[in-house]
């Protein structure tokens, strides 16, 4: 089987940490899995499951590679030396067993094998991600109601500013941001500085990372290059075309927009109103344009709710 290079040290490459980088569909299953059986390759009078181990992050990915190195294995039985079909045999036996499974499948094992040393009951089950997200839910909201019945002030008013279902998706979000929380405490000492601290990470560090990120959008690249070239365009789009590329520039020189400038470029962005279809060059560029006008808008509209 061919390889290439950067998939080949991938494979065969030992004693030494190994990480490999790829997107989705790129074949890292595929080279983890061939790692997995080249490396019961190099012994091939002593090959042992005992001492191997893969992880994945889904279900889906464990059986996937389980079903590929039992298919690899059954192809070494059928070409191995008679004096070692017996060991590939073996290997296919145990295949079942072998510790190929997700991180939540290999935690479970390993808190079960020592329940009794950590002081946990065995029979303990791994929380499915629906059921998590509906007990957070719940708990959100009889925590909020709880307030409210309090007349906690501060409660009453995030509820008055945002509505009750609003903060209470805040509130879900900031649970699974808990872990900058407890950063952030480290650092302030009381509410006052802790508030100066979030408000200095949202403009030091959060709004230019948000703006480079709505920027480098690919609906603010493909509207770009649309007007860029699009000199034939029907008058009122033309001078839409003149305000959004003015205010991209901006960004791009500036790395910042003010709110009023997010709302003029909403107000822009928008095939509505720009001409009708048939005063454009071609159908398929107006098409274009109105997709990509649609997620610059809608990107837009989210960076001024923030």
């Amino acid at each position: 089987m061919k390889y290439t290079p950067q998939q080949e040290q991938a494979i065969t490459t030992r004693n030494v940490s190994v990480a490999l980088a790829a997107g989705a569909g790129c074949g890292k299953t595929f080279v983890l899995t061939q790692r997995f059986v080249a490396q019961l390759m190099e012994n091939p009078d002593e090959q042992t499951l005992s001492g191997m181990m893969a992880i994945t992050f889904t279900d889906r990915a464990a059986r996937e590679m389980r079903d590929r190195i039992r298919d690899a294995v059954r192809k070494q039985l059928a070409q191995c030396p008679d004096d070692q079909a017996a060991n590939w045999e073996t290997v296919l036996r145990e295949l079942e067993s072998a510790r190929i499974q997700t991180v939540h499948s290999f935690c479970t094992a390993t808190l079960r094998a020592h329940a009794t040393e950590l002081g946990m009951d065995p029979d303990f089950s791994v929380l499915d991600e629906p059921t998590a997200a509906a007990m957070v839910s719940q708990t959100v909201q009889n925590f909020l109601e709880q307030q409210l019945r309090k007349n906690n002030k501060q409660a009453g008013e995030l509820v008055l500013r945002y509505g009750l279902e609003n903060v209470q998706l805040f509130l879900r979000s900031f649970l699974n941001q808990r872990f900058r929380y407890r950063e952030a405490a480290n650092i302030a000492q009381d509410e006052e500085s802790l508030i100066q601290f979030w408000l200095t990470h949202f403009r030091d560090r959060y709004l230019p990372d948000r703006f480079k990120q709505f920027a480098d959008s690919t609906a603010a690249q493909q509207i770009k290059e649309l007007l860029q070239n699009s000199s034939s365009l029907p008058a009122e789009m033309q001078k839409r075309r003149t305000v959004i590329l003015g205010l991209l520039d901006t960004l791009d020189e500036k790395g910042t927009l003010t709110s009023e400038q997010i709302a003029e470029l909403i107000d822009h962005a928008k095939i509505q109103g720009g001409g009708p279809k048939k005063k454009w060059a071609t159908e398929e560029l107006y098409e274009s344009a109105k997709t990509a006008l649609k997620e610059l808008r809608d990107d837009a509209k989210k960076l001024l709710d923030e």
